[in-house]
C-alpha cells in the first residue's frame, strides 16, 4: 500500500512539475512574441 501511494504521489509531482514547466515556457513564448511584435511595429 505504501509503495502504491509513493508511486502515485511521485507521478503527481512529476505531472505538477511538467505543468509548471509548460506554463513557464508558454509565458516565455508569449513574452517573446510580444517583444517581436513591438519590434516589428516600432523599428528602432
Amino acid at each position: 500500500m505504501l509503495g502504491k501511494y509513493a508511486d502515485a504521489s511521485s507521478s503527481s509531482m512529476i505531472n505538477l512539475e511538467n505543468g509548471l514547466r509548460n506554463r513557464a515556457l508558454y509565458h516565455q513564448n508569449m513574452m517573446g512574441m510580444n517583444l517581436m511584435a513591438e519590434f516589428y511595429h516600432n523599428p528602432p
